[in-house]
C-alpha cells in the first residue's frame, strides 16, 4: 500500500509528535532494563548501558539517515566488551577503545563502505550471532542462579551450568524462572492490553516485588530446605546515588599496544556490520518504504560512539528489537528515537533509587532469554532448512568464535564458505580464484531500455560487490534480464540481493527476471539455495496436504499449483496488514472464479516476516485475494478487543489507519476516509459481519485481502473461507 511519506525535521515534528511519543515510552520499557542488562553481562558498570541508548537516542537522531531505527547498545557487543575487559584491565582504557572504534566507524561511512553489508554471507553472520547467544547463555545462566562461574574458558563456563543447578540460591533463581516464564508466555498471549506493555516490563514489577518478599535490601540469611543462604544488596542493581558520578572519562595510555588496536578493529567490525544488517531489515518494515543511507548512518552511529565512550557508555549502534517495537507501536519519523533517549536521561535522574531495586537475576533472565534466541533449535532448523552446507558454515562460524574470537570466527566462516563452494562446483582451485576475483559479468543492450546481464563461472558473496556495480550502471525503470545459464554456481547471499533488489527495482516502474536457475541443482527447497549447473532428477513428492487440496480443486473445478516461488504472489503488499511484514515466498497457489459475477480470485500459502533478525517472527499463512467488482473504500476489519476501543479515543493511528469503534462492538473498522467508511458500512452490511465468524478482511480500494488464522488452514478451512468472501462480494455487487 502506497502511503504518503510523513514530514521531516521540525514539521515532522509537529505533525507527528502524538504517535512518535506513544512509540518510544514502549521503546524505553524495553530499552531500560536491556541497557542495565547488556552493560552488566559485559563486566563494567550497569550505568553504561543507560548512557549509550540515552546517546543513541538524543545524538544520533540528528546525523543519522534511518527515520524509524532506534539506537543504543546491543547484546551482539557483549562479548567483545568482555574481551576487551579482560585483555586491557580497566573500564577506562576500554572507552579510549570504543572512541577509537567510533572514529574508525565514522572513517567507514566517508569512505562509502556500507555496501559491503552485502557481502557477509547470512549464515557466517547468523553462526556468530549463535555463538555470542551461547557466550550470554552460559555466562548470565550463572548470574540467575545467584552463583559464579569460576572457569574463564567460554565452553567451560558452558558446562559449569549442572554444578551451578546443583548449588543454585533458591531465592534468586526463583526470580530468575519467573522472569523466564514471563518473557516466554508474553508472545503468546493474543491480547492487545497485554502487550500494551513489553515483557521486560512485567519482569520488573514482579522482580522488584520478589525483592521486597525476600528484603534483599540488607545483608541477612534465609533458609530453604534446611540450607541456608546468603541475601543482600550483593543481588541487586548497584548504580551510584548521584548519576553524575556514573560518568567516566577514557585514558588512552594503552593506544600503543597492538591488543587495544584488535580491540578498536573488532569493536568497529562487529558493530558496523549489525548496524548494516539492521539498518537494512528495518528498511523494508517501514511502512513508508523509505531508504537508509547506509553511509550516512554509519558516520552517524561511530560519531555517537564516540561521545559514548567519551562519558562512559557503551559502544552504540542500530539496534533491531528496539526497532521493530518501535514500528509496531506506530512511530512515523526519527523524533521518536529522540524522545526515547530524552525520557531515558529524565527516568534515570528521577528513578535511581527504583533501579537500584532491580535484582541481578531478573536482567540475566532477560539475556538469557535473549542468548537462547540467539541460537535456538529453531534458528538452527532454519538455517539447515536452507541447506545443509549452510549448517555447516554456520558451525564453523560457532566453534571457532567460542574458540578463538570474533574476529577469527567471521574469517573462518568465509574460507569454510569458499572452500564448499570450491568442492561443490567441482572446479580447479585456480579456475575458481579466477572467477571469484575476476568474475565474467557482461551487459548487453538487447534493444532500447532491455538489458542482459550474463553471468558465468561463480556468482557468490565474494564477487557481490562487482554485481552490484553492474546493476546499478543500468538505468531505472527499464528492463533488466539476469541470466544464469552459464553459471556454474549460484549461492545463496547472490540470490537473497537479487530478491531484495528486483523488489526495489520493480518499485521504480522497472522489469526484472531471473533466468537461467531452473536448469541448477539446488541444495534445499529453500527458494534462495545454493544451486549448481548440473543436471537434476529431483521426484516432486506432495504432501498429505497438498494431495488433500489438489482434490478439492479437482471437485470445485480450480487450479492448483503446489510449487514453491520467492517473491510475492498477486501484489500482497498493497494491504495495510503487509506494510510491516515482508512476505518472503509462496507456493499451493490455487485459482478460483464467482463465475455469475465474472470475479478472480485466488489463494496462497505465504511466508512472512514480523519483525527482523533477533526479534523476527516468521509465519505461514494462508490468504485469499479477490478482484472487487467495484471500487471500495481502503478499510481493514478484525475483531474488536477492548485495547482497540482505548486506542480509538486516544486519536492513535497505524501508518495513516484510523480506529473506528462506533460502527459495530463485534468488531473494529480501520480505514483513512471516515466518511466514505461510514457510507460503507450501512445497517445491512453491518448485520452480515456481525452474523458471521470474523475473518480479517481487508479492502485497498481495488481488491479485498481474507484470511482467518496466522496458521496454514485446512481444505475445509479454505472452502469456508471461499464461502464467506462469497457472500461478500455477491452482497455489495
Amino acid at each position: 500500500m502506497d502511503h504518503v511519506s510523513p514530514k521531516d525535521g521540525i514539521a515532522g515534528l509537529f505533525e507527528n509528535w502524538r504517535n512518535d511519543l506513544i512509540a518510544s515510552i514502549g521503546v524505553v520499557l524495553v530499552a531500560l532494563p536491556l541497557g542495565l542488562g547488556i552493560a552488566l553481562a559485559s563486566n563494567v558498570p550497569p550505568m553504561a548501558g543507560v548512557t549509550a541508548a540515552i546517546i543513541g537516542g538524543i545524538v544520533t537522531t540528528f546525523i543519522r539517515s534511518s527515520h524509524l531505527a532506534i539506537n543504543g547498545p546491543t547484546a551482539g557487543l557483549i562479548v567483545v566488551v568482555i574481551s576487551a575487559m579482560e585483555v586491557l584491565g580497566d573500564f577506562r582504557y576500554v572507552l579510549a577503545a570504543i572512541v577509537c572504534a567510533g572514529v574508525l566507524q565514522m572513517l567507514f561511512g566517508l569512505l562509502r563502505l556500507g555496501k559491503f553489508g552485502d557481502f557477509f554471507p547470512s549464515s557466517v553472520i547468523h553462526g556468530l550471532l549463535a555463538a555470542i547467544g551461547i557466550i550470554i547463555f552460559a555466562k548470565q545462566a550463572h548470574v540467575a542462579l545467584g552463583t559464579t562461574a569460576e572457569s574463564h574458558s567460554y565452553i567451560d563456563i558452558l558446562l559449569e551450568i549442572p554444578h551451578s543447578i546443583i548449588t543454585l540460591n533458591p531465592f534468586p533463581t526463583l526470580i530468575a524462572v519467573l522472569s523466564l516464564a514471563i518473557l516466554i508466555i508474553h508472545p503468546r498471549v493474543k491480547n492487545k492490553l497485554v502487550h500494551f506493555l513489553p515483557a521486560p516490563i512485567f519482569v520488573l514489577f514482579i522482580s522488584i516485588s520478589l525483592a521486597y518478599v525476600f528484603h534483599f535490601f540488607e545483608n541477612h540469611t534465609l533458609t530453604f530446605l534446611s540450607k541456608v543462604y546468603e541475601i543482600g544488596p550483593h543481588l541487586l542493581v548497584s548504580i551510584p546515588e548521584d548519576i553524575t558520578d556514573s560518568i567516566l572519562f577514557p585514558n588512552f595510555g594503552k593506544m600503543g599496544e597492538i591488543e587495544f588496536w584488535t580491540i578498536v578493529v573488532s569493536i568497529a567490525l562487529v558493530a558496523s556490520i549489525e548496524s548494516l544488517l539492521s539498518t537494512a531489515a528495518i528498511d523494508k518494515l517501514d511502512p513508508f518504504k523509505r531508504k537508509t543511507n547506509l553511509n550516512r548512518d554509519l558516520f552517524a552511529v561511530g560519531l555517537s560512539t564516540c561521545v559514548s565512550g567519551c562519558l562512559g557508555g557503551l559502544p552504540i549502534i542500530t539496534v533491531i528489537v528496539r526497532s521493530s517495537v518501535n514500528i509496531n507501536n506506530g512511530a512515523k519519523t526519527r523524533w521518536a528515537n529522540f524522545y526515547h533517549g530524552a525520557i531515558l536521561l529524565v527516568l534515570v535522574f528521577m528513578f535511581a533509587g527504583l533501579i537500584s531495586q532491580i535484582p541481578l537475576a531478573a536482567l540475566a533472565a532477560i539475556l538469557v532469554f535473549t542468548g537462547y534466541r540467539l541460537a535456538s533449535p529453531k534458528v538452527m532448523s532454519d538455517i539447515y532448512s536452507k541447506g545443509p552446507e549452510q549448517f555447516l558454515i554456520f558451525a564453523v562460524t560457532i566453534v571457532i568464535t567460542l574458540k578463538m574470537g570474533l574476529l577469527q570466527g567471521i574469517f573462518a566462516g568465509i574460507v569454510a564458505n569458499l572452500i564448499i563452494h570450491m568442492i561443490s562446483v567441482n572446479m580447479p582451485p585456480k579456475l575458481f580464484l579466477k572467477f571469484l576475483f575476476k568474475p565474467v559479468m557482461t551487459v548487453i543492450e538487447e534493444k532500447e531500455k532491455q538489458h542482459h546481464l550474463k553471468i558465468e563461472g561463480v556468482a557468490n558473496f565474494f564477487n557481490i560487490l562487482h554485481l552490484m556495480k553492474k546493476l546499478n550502471a543500468i538505468p531505472r525503470g527499464e528492463e533488466i534480464d539476469v541470466d544464469f545459464t552459464h553459471t556454474n554456481l549460484v549461492d545463496l547471499t547472490t540470490q537473497e540481493y537479487l530478491h531484495d533488489y528486483a523488489e526495489k527495482y520493480r518499485k521504480q516502474n522497472g522489469i526484472f527476471h531471473v533466468i537461467g536457475l531452473d536448469i541448477h541443482q539446488s541444495f534445499s527447497d529453500y527458494p534462495h539455495s545454493l544451486r549448481i549447473h548440473r543436471p537434476l532428477n529431483k521426484i516432486y513428492s506432495p504432501t498429505r496436504r497438498q494431495e488433500e487440496l489438489e482434490e478439492m480443486c479437482t471437485k470445485h473445478n480450480w487450479d492448483f499449483d503446489a510449487r514453491l516461488r520467492w517473491g510475492i504472489t498477486t501484489n500482497l503488499e498493497a494491504f495495510h496488514f503487509f506494510d510491516i511484514r515482508p512476505v518472503e515466498y509462496y507456493n499451493n497457489k490455487i485459482h478460483g472464479s464467482y463465475e455469475d459475477l465474472k470475479i478472480k480470485w485466488e489463494i496462497s500459502d505465504i511466508t512472512f516476516d514480523e519483525g527482523a533478525l533477533l526479534g523476527r517472527q516468521v509465519y505461514r499463512t494462508t490468504v485469499q485475494v479477490v478482484k472487487l467488482p467495484r471500487s471500495l473504500p481502503v478499510f481493514c476489519l478484525e475483531r474488536e478487543e477492548f485495547f482497540d476501543r482505548f486506542l480509538g479515543i486516544t486519536g492513535y493511528e497505524e501508518v495513516d489507519f484510523k480506529i473506528f469503534t462506533d460502527i459495530s462492538h463485534k468488531f473494529v473498522v480501520k480505514g483513512i476516509n471516515s466518511e466514505e467508511i461510514h457510507s460503507f458500512f450501512t445497517k445491512e452490511i453491518v448485520e452480515f459481519f456481525e452474523s458471521q465468524e470474523i475473518y480479517h478482511l481487508e479492502s485497498n480500494g481495488q481488491d479485498l485481502l481474507v484470511f482467518k488464522y496466522l496458521r496454514v488452514a485446512s481444505p475445509k478451512s479454505i472452502e469456508d473461507m471461499v464461502l464467506y468472501s462469497d457472500r461478500f462480494v455477491h452482497l455489495i455487487s
